[in-house]
């Protein structure tokens, strides 16, 4: 069985692409996320909200609550 806990903070691939995207592009939801990085890596909303939860455990991004959106910014660890 694989470990899913890791204890390693730099991001992946994926969660690097999407920590590029929202230095660029400033605060966004994960649909916003999901969207803007469909054409070069489409995928689910839900895996967009795992991305952008893993980033924030990690360090590398934060949240604020607007409405019922949660609306991540990419910050320097």
């Amino acid at each position: 069985m694989r470990n899913t806990k890791s204890t390693d903070k730099s991001p992946s691939r994926l969660e690097q692409l999407v920590l590029d995207f929202l230095m660029k592009n400033g605060p966004s939801t994960s649909e916003g996320v999901r969207e803007g990085l469909h054409k070069r890596h489409p995928m689910k909303e839900a895996t967009a909200r795992t991305v952008l939860r893993r980033l924030e455990v990690k360090g590398y991004a934060t949240h604020t609550e607007q409405g019922r959106k949660d609306v991540y910014s990419g910050i320097q660890p």
